[in-house]
């Protein structure tokens, strides 16, 4: 439709030129093209709108959930100590010297890839 009407412009143009279309067709044609293009723009701000809102809701519960997650580590961070590794030491070990689970202490590790390999010097998150 959009690219007829560009088509029909050129061609009412000629038509008016050589008296085959009157000068109101051509102008009914123009107003006709200039509502489509006011439709369309007005269309567009609307999505505009919408889209802004969506990203500043979505932006907001981003926030939310960053602020959730940081208080979250603070809790954690509070509640954390850390233990080093001493010979002789097992994971299970440390855990059960900690009041602990083996879960827990794999849970607040990430670092941990193998609970059978530990090193002296390795540094073990555990619970105060």
């Amino acid at each position: 439709m959009k690219n007829n009407r560009l088509f029909s412009i050129p061609l009412l143009l000629i038509l008016f030129v050589s008296g085959c279309v009157s000068y109101d067709d051509l102008i009914t044609q123009q107003n006709q093209n200039l509502t489509d293009h006011e439709n369309q723009k007005t269309q567009y701000e609307s999505d505009l709108t919408l889209m802004k809102q969506q990203h500043q809701e979505e932006m907001q519960r981003m926030q939310a959930q960053l602020d959730e997650q940081q208080t979250k580590m603070k809790e954690t961070k509070e509640r954390v100590g850390q233990y080093v590794v001493e010979k002789g030491d097992w994971l299970i070990t440390i855990a059960q010297a900690h009041n602990m689970t083996l879960e827990e202490i794999v849970r607040i590790n990430p670092q941990i890839r193998d609970i059978n390999k530990l090193y002296v010097g390795d540094v073990i998150n555990i619970h105060k």
